[in-house]
């Protein structure tokens, strides 16, 4: 039994062994039993046409199974002496034929290299890819494309167009490899051992040979994916006769440029509403937003719908309830860097302190906000957010005589969608 992927060859060593005084030939004939197997210059078993024993020597005769597609395959092998049917024979009983069963089993081709794109949401990319001819020698084939990759597209159909190289026409080409193939019909095995017996039914390992293509063209694929992340499948090409040449695809998709910057500041336990525009510029579909939330604080819907050609406005709510630390915004922490470069040491501290009076430079902590719709792709948002604490309340007076107890009720207020738990201090 033969097995190896589709377009890749296996080949299976038979040993012959002439234990006699006399030369053999052995002329080797292939019966296909099966329409897997096919016939003529199409079969997938492929044998030397003639082989030559000399006396008390082994040769060994190279079977080799090349299946084109993914197949099941069956089929005859007679080996007979026609030099001296009368006198010899190659087998331990005398007979002049040697009779062997063939089954070849061809998988699912092997995957060619994996392709990896790199891109970013909403911007459409081009990759150009190489597709070879599965002919075998070469000539001009249809191939149907199929891609399981939603971000990706592409023509339908593709041929590869082999162009021969300068000074060798394709009849040429043609005539070398008949010639190759004629030539290699009649080259005797090498010797298996120099024994004097030899066992025909111990068949070597067969050996695996990798197919090497003989044509290439380029086909063009389209990328234009509409959210971030990895998105892995196949590109496959087909022939009519059911071939297949297949690619794997990895889609490595970076988040687009933020849309908008929004600046937030409020004070603890005094929440506001961030408003968001979005429009949706298809004429026929409704636009359903997934809504991501990156950040402390921030509560709004998870989903979001838009009718065909309208805006609408997003509500988004910022409730603190700690105050945020004060940090320098970066495009003003870029220009203090430079700044601190030129100016001397004993006056950097002045510097900062200036930057540090303008409260606008400043702010909390970042945040993010994602619309993702699977027609119109995805939109983000940066937050920076800024908290400033408040004066503390103060309560009544409370008095109360030698043993007795007061009670002041103090009400607090919770500003978020969800359950606070406090510890209370008192000093």
């Amino acid at each position: 039994e033969l097995v190896t992927a589709a377009r890749h060859s296996i080949v299976q060593e038979i040993p012959i062994a002439n234990t006699s005084i006399q030369e053999w030939t052995i002329r080797p004939h292939l019966k296909p039993t099966n329409a897997d197997a096919g016939s003529g210059q199409d079969c997938v078993f492929k044998i030397q046409s003639e082989v030559r024993v000399p006396p008390r020597s082994t040769v060994t005769c190279a079977l080799t199974f090349t299946p084109r597609r993914k197949c099941d395959a069956t089929a005859e092998l007679v080996m007979t002496n026609i030099a001296h049917q009368q006198s010899s024979s190659i087998s331990a009983t005398g007979a002049d034929k040697m009779i062997y069963v063939l089954h070849g089993i061809g998988e699912d081709p092997l995957p060619e290299d994996t392709i990896t794109i790199d891109c970013v949401a909403r911007q459409e990319i081009r990759k150009k890819i190489n597709v070879p001819s599965i002919n075998r020698d070469g000539s001009a084939i249809s191939y149907k494309v199929i891609c399981d990759v939603v971000s990706c597209s592409g023509e339908p159909k593709h041929s590869v167009d082999i162009k021969f190289t300068s000074g060798t026409s394709s009849s040429q080409n043609v005539s070398a490899q008949a010639q190759k193939e004629k030539d290699d019909k009649f080259l005797l095995g090498k010797d298996y051992n120099n024994s004097d017996t030899g066992n025909t039914s111990q068949l070597p390992q067969p050996i695996v040979s990798p197919r090497t293509p003989s044509g290439m063209n380029e086909y063009e694929l389209v990328v234009f994916s509409t959210h971030s992340g990895r998105e892995e499948g196949t590109l496959m090409f087909v022939t009519e006769d059911e071939q297949v040449i297949w690619y794997p695809i990895v889609v490595n998709c970076k988040a687009p440029n933020i849309e908008d910057v929004i600046n937030v500041k409020t004070s603890v336990r005094n929440p506001v509403a961030i408003d968001i525009a979005l429009f949706n510029p298809s004429i026929q579909d409704r636009a359903l937003f997934g809504v991501r939330i990156q950040g402390n604080s921030l509560s709004g819907s998870e989903y979001f719908t838009l009718e065909p050609n309208s805006a609408n406005i997003y509500s988004l709510v910022y409730a603190p309830v700690i105050s945020t630390p004060r940090v320098l915004r970066p495009d003003k922490q870029k220009k203090s860097n430079e700044k601190d470069g030129k100016v001397r040491s004993k006056d950097k501290q002045r510097e900062k302190e200036k930057i540090k009076e303008n409260d606008e430079d400043l702010y909390g902590e970042n945040a993010s906000i994602c619309f993702s719709s699977s027609t119109i792709g995805e939109f983000w948002y940066e937050l920076h957010l800024t908290c400033d604490p408040i004066e503390p309340d103060e309560l009544t007076e409370m008095n109360c005589e030698l043993g007795m107890v007061a009670v002041q009720v103090v009400n607090i207020e919770n500003p978020l969608n969800t359950e606070l738990r406090l510890d209370c201090l008192s000093n």
